[in-house]
């Protein structure tokens, strides 16, 4: 199951409207197809878990909010193009989509 943040969101948005320079009528509608999986709390629990995995280093604080709202939601796997591949923080495996070839069986 997809889980998303409003962080992720909110990112998205902002990389695709200013450094990709999309249309922002156009991006909002795509932006909108995702808000029923932005599911992943934002709350001190949040922040209390970023601190944790922030506290276990290699990683921006952004970032860190972004593992801490997954964690929070109890999601074993996370996607990332620019995290450590197959790195594991509390349980949660970071995942590069793109690193993984053939869809993995936990995917299906």
């Amino acid at each position: 199951m997809l889980v998303l943040s409003p962080q992720s969101l909110n990112e998205s948005y902002r990389v695709l409207t200013e450094r990709r320079r999309l249309d922002r009528r156009d991006v909002r509608d795509f932006i909108a197809v995702l808000v029923p999986f932005c599911t992943a709390p934002c709350g001190t629990d949040v922040l209390r878990k970023a601190w944790r995995v922030q506290d276990a280093g290699g990683f921006g604080w952004w970032d860190c909010l972004l593992l801490g709202s997954a964690l929070a939601a109890g999601c074993d796997v996370f996607l990332s193009e620019d995290m450590q591949h197959e790195r594991i923080i509390e349980g949660m495996t970071i995942l590069n989509p793109f690193r993984l070839g053939e869809p993995a069986s936990f995917f299906s």
